[in-house]
């Protein structure tokens, strides 16, 4: 059996726009190792989110996909004409927004949305085994056993148990993939950290593969153990999460790590962080070669073509000029 969950290669994804042609995935190599837990980094606008929307089909129809190697434990997902079986993948996949109310049908009650998800998984389950199942998923996710809770509709629930809520709803098919998208993003500090410790129970409990997709290293450094590194359509970097904190090989993972030391190193917090000059590009005007080349005070005259990836044992980065470090 194949190590990777999901092992995909060459992935283009383009949309028509008033303003030309965006292209937020770009030649796009990605693989996911079966029960590992990955982080996927990037500042807004870089492509994060089309990539895990591009992976589990849910793109818009007039979306523009092509990819030379699509693998899901193994097997290939591309047919003859090109397209991809992402109904597949569907079956064995679940997302948690960043809106956790975005994720659940306001007119339906929890339970009912529970019960819904939980007979897509298993059909024949009696009414009881519902019940029981149901009770399980509050358990799963930190809840008590309130039937009061169930027959709730989601404008009545707290943020915090909406966010759980929609954990468990995601976790109700038993996914092997779970992606969080910015999961933490709009949680207080402390709600934040009990979002964390969940998905790490989670993980823990049901073995499944997860992907986080966020733009702050502090919570990659706390809960993943591979990192991939995106800027404006392109993966610039990848590999274990300690390492590219440590010794980031592309100058945009440094820029990326120093706006994201405060929130794990306490001895910045008191300085002025480095930036990047500029502004990301939009993707419908996307410089030649290397994105980041009109940003990057390491640009030089190759910068002027996109580099190749470099592989280095479990790192990996597309840079002509890259930050030094041998140990």
């Amino acid at each position: 059996m194949s190590q990777w969950l999901l092992d995909v290669r060459g992935l283009n994804v383009s949309f028509p726009t008033l303003d030309g042609e965006s292209k937020p995935v770009n030649d796009v190599v990605f693989r996911l190792k079966q029960g590992g837990i990955h982080g996927l980094i990037g500042e807004s606008g870089s492509g994060k989110s089309v990539l895990a929307a591009a992976v589990l089909g849910l793109l818009p129809e007039h979306s523009n996909v092509n990819v030379d190697f699509f693998q899901w434990k193994g097997r290939s997902l591309i047919n003859a004409d090109g397209s991809l079986q992402v109904d597949e993948i569907r079956k064995h996949a679940a997302l948690i927004f960043q809106d956790p109310i975005q994720s659940l049908d306001p007119l339906k009650t929890i339970g009912e949305q529970f019960y819904e998800h939980i007979q897509a998984k298993h059909p024949k389950m009696t009414a009881q085994q519902l019940k029981e199942k149901s009770h399980a998923l509050l358990d799963d996710v930190g809840l008590p056993h309130d039937e009061s809770l169930l027959k709730a509709f989601p404008r009545q629930l707290t943020e915090g148990t909406a966010q759980r809520v929609a954990i468990a709803n995601a976790i109700a098919m038993e996914p092997q993939l779970l992606i969080a998208d910015e999961a933490t993003t709009n949680l207080d500090m402390m709600l934040e950290r009990q979002m964390l410790n969940l998905l790490q129970t989670i993980h823990r409990r049901l073995d499944t593969t997860m992907l986080i997709i966020t733009h702050d290293f502090g919570l990659l450094k706390k809960l993943t153990d591979i990192t991939y590194v995106m800027y404006c359509g392109h993966l610039v970097e990848e590999g274990p999460t300690n390492e590219i904190i440590e010794h980031p090989y592309h100058p945009y993972t440094r820029a990326l790590v120093n706006s994201s030391q405060r929130s794990f190193d306490k001895s910045y917090r008191l300085q002025e962080v480095p930036t990047l000059p500029g502004t990301i590009p939009a993707l419908t005007q996307l410089p030649p070669g290397c994105p980041l080349g009109p940003r990057c005070h390491r640009a030089g005259r190759p910068c002027s073509q996109m580099p190749t990836y470099t592989v280095e044992g479990e790192r990996s980065y597309r840079c002509h000029f890259p930050i030094e470090y041998r140990p």
